[in-house]
Protein backbone atom coordinates (compact mmCIF):
# COMPACT_ATOMS: atom_id res chain seq x y z
CA UNK A 1 0.00 0.00 0.00
CA UNK A 2 1.32 3.43 -0.94
CA UNK A 3 1.69 6.05 1.80
CA UNK A 4 -0.96 8.74 1.81
CA UNK A 5 0.39 12.17 0.93
CA UNK A 6 -1.12 15.08 2.83
CA UNK A 7 -0.72 18.46 1.16
CA UNK A 8 0.95 21.15 3.23
CA UNK A 9 -1.34 23.65 4.89
CA UNK A 10 -2.13 26.45 2.46
CA UNK A 11 -1.52 30.10 3.25
CA UNK A 12 -5.26 30.62 2.87
CA UNK A 13 -6.05 28.06 5.61
CA UNK A 14 -3.40 29.52 7.91
CA UNK A 15 -4.83 32.98 7.34
CA UNK A 16 -8.39 31.87 8.11
CA UNK A 17 -7.21 30.06 11.25
CA UNK A 18 -5.36 33.19 12.43
CA UNK A 19 -8.41 35.36 11.73
CA UNK A 20 -10.81 33.06 13.62
CA UNK A 21 -8.40 32.69 16.56
CA UNK A 22 -7.78 36.45 16.92
CA UNK A 23 -10.28 36.93 19.73
CA UNK A 24 -10.48 33.39 21.09
CA UNK A 25 -7.73 30.91 20.11
CA UNK A 26 -9.82 27.74 20.16
CA UNK A 27 -9.49 26.40 16.62
CA UNK A 28 -6.73 24.17 15.31
CA UNK A 29 -5.86 22.41 12.07
CA UNK A 30 -6.54 18.69 12.11
CA UNK A 31 -6.28 16.08 9.37
CA UNK A 32 -9.72 14.53 8.86
CA UNK A 33 -10.39 12.17 5.95
CA UNK A 34 -7.03 13.12 4.43
CA UNK A 35 -7.94 16.82 4.37
CA UNK A 36 -6.57 19.57 6.58
CA UNK A 37 -9.63 21.03 8.32
CA UNK A 38 -10.34 23.57 11.00
CA UNK A 39 -11.29 21.78 14.20
CA UNK A 40 -12.78 22.64 17.59
CA UNK A 41 -13.92 20.33 20.39
CA UNK A 42 -16.97 22.05 21.89
CA UNK A 43 -17.30 19.78 24.93
CA UNK A 44 -16.98 16.08 25.77
CA UNK A 45 -19.90 15.26 23.47
CA UNK A 46 -19.64 17.47 20.37
CA UNK A 47 -17.00 18.79 18.02
CA UNK A 48 -16.86 20.95 14.89
CA UNK A 49 -15.01 20.26 11.64
CA UNK A 50 -14.80 22.88 8.87
CA UNK A 51 -13.64 21.58 5.52
CA UNK A 52 -13.14 22.99 2.05
CA UNK A 53 -10.25 25.40 2.67
CA UNK A 54 -7.13 23.43 1.90
CA UNK A 55 -7.02 23.91 -1.86
CA UNK A 56 -5.54 26.35 -4.34
CA UNK A 57 -8.86 27.87 -5.43
CA UNK A 58 -9.22 31.61 -4.88
CA UNK A 59 -12.85 31.24 -3.80
CA UNK A 60 -13.50 28.67 -1.12
CA UNK A 61 -16.82 26.99 -0.44
CA UNK A 62 -16.54 25.64 3.09
CA UNK A 63 -18.85 23.36 5.04
CA UNK A 64 -19.27 22.98 8.80
CA UNK A 65 -19.85 19.50 10.20
CA UNK A 66 -21.04 19.04 13.78
CA UNK A 67 -20.30 15.60 15.24
CA UNK A 68 -21.51 13.77 18.30
CA UNK A 69 -18.33 12.19 19.66
CA UNK A 70 -19.56 10.39 22.75
CA UNK A 71 -20.81 7.65 23.36
CA UNK A 72 -20.31 6.99 19.60
CA UNK A 73 -19.37 9.10 16.58
CA UNK A 74 -22.37 10.37 14.62
CA UNK A 75 -22.91 13.29 12.25
CA UNK A 76 -25.44 15.69 13.76
CA UNK A 77 -25.50 18.68 11.44
CA UNK A 78 -24.07 19.83 8.09
CA UNK A 79 -24.02 23.56 7.37
CA UNK A 80 -22.80 24.91 4.02
CA UNK A 81 -21.25 28.31 4.64
CA UNK A 82 -19.81 29.47 1.33
CA UNK A 83 -16.76 31.69 1.23
CA UNK A 84 -17.58 34.59 3.55
CA UNK A 85 -15.28 34.63 6.61
CA UNK A 86 -17.67 36.83 8.58
CA UNK A 87 -20.56 34.40 8.01
CA UNK A 88 -18.29 31.49 8.95
CA UNK A 89 -17.19 33.20 12.17
CA UNK A 90 -20.77 34.08 13.16
CA UNK A 91 -22.06 30.60 12.33
CA UNK A 92 -19.30 28.92 14.35
CA UNK A 93 -20.12 31.13 17.34
CA UNK A 94 -23.82 30.20 17.06
CA UNK A 95 -22.96 26.50 16.88
CA UNK A 96 -20.61 26.68 19.87
CA UNK A 97 -23.30 28.43 21.93
CA UNK A 98 -25.99 25.96 20.85
CA UNK A 99 -23.98 22.83 21.69
CA UNK A 100 -21.82 24.08 24.58
CA UNK A 101 -24.05 22.77 27.38
CA UNK A 102 -25.58 19.77 25.61
CA UNK A 103 -24.81 16.15 26.42
CA UNK A 104 -25.35 13.09 24.22
CA UNK A 105 -28.83 12.69 25.71
CA UNK A 106 -30.02 16.15 24.67
CA UNK A 107 -31.05 17.11 21.16
CA UNK A 108 -29.77 20.42 19.78
CA UNK A 109 -32.23 23.05 18.60
CA UNK A 110 -31.29 23.02 14.92
CA UNK A 111 -32.66 25.87 12.86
Amino acid sequence: MLPIKIKPVTTKLQSILAELNQLDPIYSIKIIDREQCLYHKINDYYDIEVSGFNNQKKSTECTIFVWLIKPYRDLVEIIPVGNNLSVLSDTLAEIRNRYRTLTDQEKPNIR
